[in-house]
């Protein structure tokens, strides 16, 4: 029986014989990422690492980045199918200066953006809509809403 990705996280620790069974357990998508590129910019190496591993399990190919100028250089470089975006980064550029930058530098070649941020305020969630976020997750979120959001963004993209 596959479980879902929260079925599975809602498990008990003791029914686990080893992080390998946990590993095995976890549902992937055979259809997913078949070469989805995604950019997930956050400075929260835990709260990163753990996402870029559930997205790599389910197929994508991730690069992290924790400022906006790291993240920019890695879009210049190899252009993702999509970005995951926090709002609040170190490196005297936040989330919406990021995203301005991103719009100028690929003009007509839009790169969609979901913004993944612990920012829950209306401005915040209204602000990135108008700068064409494609999605607003605030932490914490369903992985599996944002995995449906990738998968439905990534694929339409094909």
């Amino acid at each position: 029986m596959e479980l879902t990705l929260r079925q599975t996280l809602d498990r008990s620790d003791a029914q686990f014989d080893s992080a390998e069974e946990f590993v095995r357990e976890l549902p992937t998508n055979a259809d997913a990422a078949r070469s989805g590129y995604i950019v997930h910019i956050e400075d929260n190496r835990e709260f990163s690492h753990l996402t870029a591993e559930l997205l790599e399990m389910s197929g994508y190919r991730v690069k992290v980045a924790t400022t906006g100028a790291e993240a920019l250089a890695l879009v210049d470089r190899d252009p993702p199918s999509l970005i995951l975006l926090d709002l609040f980064l170190p490196g005297g550029m936040n989330g919406f200066e990021f995203f301005r930058e991103l719009q100028k530098r690929t003009g007509d070649r839009k790169i969609p953006v979901i913004v993944v941020s612990g920012f829950t305020g209306r401005h915040s969630m209204r602000l990135a809509h108008e700068m064409g976020a494609k999605g607003y997750f605030p932490k914490p979120f369903n992985y599996d809403e944002l995995q449906e959001k990738i998968h439905e963004i990534v694929h339409s993209r094909e």
